[in-house]
């Protein structure tokens, strides 16, 4: 049997008096060199090409043994525990290869495939049971399962990007073209990979049949929470405005209208109206029953009376999307089970926390709720895609055949033609505004991702790839709502101290306030609080050096200090008052015939 003192020499003599490229001694061999092992890069909201294989390597200038074949095959064969990870030298963790069959068999066999036990079991470093806990046993134990943690953290991007090779080549030419993989780069973070060509529906279906078919029996957002996604509200680098500013680019790019969108005005009204209504639903999501019915109640009677009957309308819309949503998740939840799911009390328990009773219920004892709600949520994805694939080969062919009538300025080539280029402009419109509400529907079952154009654009056109585009004011509101949700659903699920719940949803107030920013509305109480706390955590304190608890302590402080509030209760009601203060206004000011107005370019570095 491979134990840890044989893992342990194997490092050593593998590679002893053995010089480094740049003149060092190997600091496997030498335990006076090994300090340079222990520091490791975590910056925070990165863009990250997945197109490479291994960009942020965790573990820097590490010498390997150079039998690694045998010796990843002798550690592999040794005791994979977690107790036993925690009594392996930091050093032959180090050594290990990412590729290889350890991080594979960790992530497999001791972790059950779970990225959630993953982070619960090594990335705390909290000594399992039995561990010895010694001061000096304890330091090792945390850098061993923190460098196991490194090593599955850099096996899942190389494998997640083998994964899409393969995808890519089992597909049509040009179907998957290319990727982007946002994320953070540290170690407990998820990955969104937005894929990119002619056919990225049927991309999104191939990888999970790629990714089962190298062995795996769960689906990779519950592996190693990687999620990819098919083509949403994102269609190029945009186009460059004389003003300075980048117009986003649509969907629907045709002579005439190079930057796609709906062309005429009550579609466009239309399309607003249905993209706010999912940026509703989101919020109702992660709000009780009765937070949901006083939030309505307020903004209703605050609405002026020649406003109050589309308000209405957009609340019933919200509301009619939320009931399908769960209607249809519930259905699917309840494939092969033989009892009905539980029901969580609606008027106390927020949408997402009944969807977790029920995926809980359905499991069983002893069974991944995690799973169900994931895999069931997969498979809703990708049955709307087929449909999706189908309306976008529709929306293809129509704007061929417009494009070979018209001129450059999208006029018809003649007389004769300007009817039915008429109609088909028309068409074009409808469709457009009937695909973007199907894109919408889509990314409410892809997990954790945006599910408006507006959220979607300034996130991650404007704020992580620092790009200063230009949006509508309706378009900045739905980037409002759709944070305001996701404070709320960061607070509810790490809501035990004030600086866990201020760091975790650090990023989406600083999302939040930069928006209403964007909107104009800047003077309405709260908002610069906001704005200030969240930027400072989600781009400094999250970045910084220091432990989890100092970084929890330094976002409990800037969120008292910025907001008043000293409890993750109190954060979350500030967020909900706010986020009620801003659409009051909206609907004050904008709602009902300025949403389409330009609000103020999106830009990180504002203050």
């Amino acid at each position: 049997m491979y134990d840890v003192q044989t893992a342990s020499s194997a490092a050593k003599n593998a590679t002893t008096q053995q010089p480094s490229r740049d003149g060092l001694r190997d600091p496997l061999s030498d335990p006076l060199k090994t300090a340079q092992l222990d520091t490791w890069d975590e910056k925070e909201e990165e863009w990250t090409d997945a197109a490479d294989a291994n960009p942020n390597a965790k573990f820097a200038r590490v010498q390997v043994p150079h039998d690694q074949k045998k010796f990843n095959a002798g550690v592999a064969a040794g005791d994979l525990s977690v107790k036993g990870i925690a009594q392996t030298p930091f050093r032959v963790i180090a050594a290990i290869d990412p590729k290889g069959p350890v991080p594979r068999k960790v992530l497999k066999e001791t972790l059950g495939e779970s990225w959630s036990v993953a982070k619960s079991a090594l990335a705390t470093g909290e000594p399992p049971t039995g561990a010895a806990k010694t001061p000096s046993a304890m330091v090792q134990a945390k850098k061993s399962m923190s460098g196991m943690m490194s090593k599955i953290w850099e096996f899942r991007q190389w494998h997640h990007d083998m994964i899409l090779q393969r995808t890519r080549a089992a597909l049509e030419l040009g179907k998957l073209k290319d990727w982007k993989a946002a994320g953070s780069t540290t170690l407990t973070s998820d990955i969104d990979v937005n894929l990119k060509g002619n056919g990225t529906e049927d991309a999104v279906r191939e990888f999970n049949s790629q990714f089962t078919a190298d062995g795996w029996s769960k689906e990779a957002g519950v592996v190693y929470d990687v999620n990819v996604y098919a083509m949403d509200f994102m269609f190029g680098r945009g186009m460059a405005h004389k003003d300075g500013y980048l117009e986003v680019q649509k969907e629907g790019s045709r002579q005439g209208q190079k930057k796609g969108g709906i062309d005429d005005a009550d579609q466009a009204a239309l399309d607003q109206e249905n993209q706010e209504g999912w940026a509703m639903t989101k919020l109702r999501i992660y709000m009780t029953g009765a937070e949901w019915s006083a939030y309505k109640a307020e903004i209703i009677e605050a609405c002026p009376g020649t406003k109050q009957t589309s308000m209405l309308a957009q609340f019933a819309d919200a509301e009619n999307k939320y009931a399908a949503y769960r209607t249809t998740l519930t259905q699917q939840m309840s494939q092969g089970v033989d009892h009905t799911l539980t029901q969580a009390d609606a008027a106390t328990t927020s949408g997402y926390d009944q969807i977790q009773a029920q995926a809980k219920s359905a499991a069983g004892t002893g069974g991944d709720s995690e799973e169900v709600s994931i895999y069931s949520s997969n498979l809703i994805y990708e049955a709307k895609l087929n449909r999706l694939t189908g309306e976008r080969a529709k929306l293809e062919q129509s704007i061929s055949t417009y494009d070979s009538l018209v001129n450059s300025d999208g006029v018809a080539l003649s007389g004769e033609q300007s009817g039915a280029v008429a109609a088909l402009k028309s068409r074009i419109d409808n469709m457009l505004v009937a695909i973007r509400e199907l894109v919408s529907e889509c990314a409410l079952y892809s997990n954790e991702a945006y599910i408006t154009d507006g959220a979607v654009n300034h996130t991650v056109v404007g704020l992580q790839m620092g790009r200063n585009i230009k949006q509508s004011k309706g378009e900045t509101m739905n980037a409002v709502q759709e944070n305001m949700a996701d404070v709320l659903k960061e607070i509810g699920r790490h809501g035990h101290t004030l600086g866990e719940a201020a760091f975790k949803s650090g990023k989406y107030i600083w999302r939040m306030g930069d928006a209403a920013k964007n909107a104009g509305f800047g003077s309405v109480p709260g908002v610069a609080g906001l704005y200030e706390a969240g930027y400072e955590i989600a781009n400094n304190i999250k970045g910084g050096k220091g432990s989890d608890e100092s970084k929890h302590r330094l976002s409990a402080q800037k969120v008292s200090d910025s907001l008043g509030v000293r409890g993750p209760d109190a954060l979350k009601n500030k967020v909900r008052k706010t986020g009620m203060a801003l659409m009051m206004k909206y609907n004050n000011d904008i709602r009902g015939g300025h949403e389409s107005d330009h609000a103020e370019t999106v830009n990180k570095g504002k203050h």
